[in-house]
């Protein structure tokens, strides 16, 4: 009994060590975090389907010929009225205007209007979020926006440091940006976002990974 109480003794002073070092070692002042975030507009860059694209396809003054499509892997569609087409890297205005000019024989002063019902193309958000998984990539969506479609951060996420991972070809190029860029910072398709644990949690973790459930000790007595 008496070694059973030594031996937990010393288990809580090298436990009040780990925790006292490790706290001062990654100690962070946060008090130079922004109270105020600058929202600047990022540059607007135009949206370019990709196969696998779901697109609505409307005709304003004549509905009937309406139609939801899906962008084939070979970049084509078909379009009952217009027959097949190139959709992939167009924008979907230059889509409409070449639907409208395929369209004009047929139709009367013909109207189009292409939108992009659900994009192919995605943000992967993992890390400390309420719910790691993806969001469909849109124009002009930010880090924030993404972060937020995936529940927002947990509170152990240090979320003075997200890193945007953008993959480009065989390379991935990482990048860490703060609180103020995550609110402003534009992605592209297919971006990963990772938003690491702060470092006080880091130090919980590994107490409950390493030391908490290695040890046979009721921890309801300490």
């Amino acid at each position: 009994m008496k070694r059973q109480h030594i031996k937990s003794i010393w288990f809580c002073a090298g436990l009040a060590l780990i925790v006292l070092f490790g706290g001062c070692s990654t100690y962070k002042d946060y008090s130079s975090v922004p109270k105020e975030i600058p929202l600047t507009q990022p540059e607007k860059v135009a949206y370019r389907i990709q196969s696998g694209d779901l697109l609505d396809i409307k005709f304003p003054l004549t509905e009937k010929h309406n139609e939801k499509v899906v962008v084939r892997p070979d970049g084509n569609i078909i379009v009952e009225i217009a027959g097949e087409l190139k959709a992939a890297g167009s924008t979907p205005t230059e889509l409409a205007q070449n639907l409208k000019r395929l369209t004009s024989h047929r139709l009367k002063n013909p109207e189009v209007v292409v939108m992009v019902a659900e994009s192919s193309q995605k943000i992967f958000v993992g890390g400390e979020v309420e719910s790691e998984g993806t969001v469909i990539f849109r124009d002009d969506l930010t880090p924030l926006q993404a972060i937020t479609e995936r529940g927002g951060f947990k509170d152990t996420a240090d979320s003075n440091r997200v890193f945007l991972i953008k993959l480009e070809k065989d390379t991935a190029k990482i990048t860490e940006i703060n609180l103020a860029l995550i609110a402003s910072t534009r992605l592209s398709a297919n971006d990963v976002l990772f938003i690491p644990r702060t470092d006080v949690a880091k130090v919980n973790l590994a107490i409950q990974q390493y030391i908490r459930n290695m040890w046979p000790v009721d921890w309801r007595f300490y």
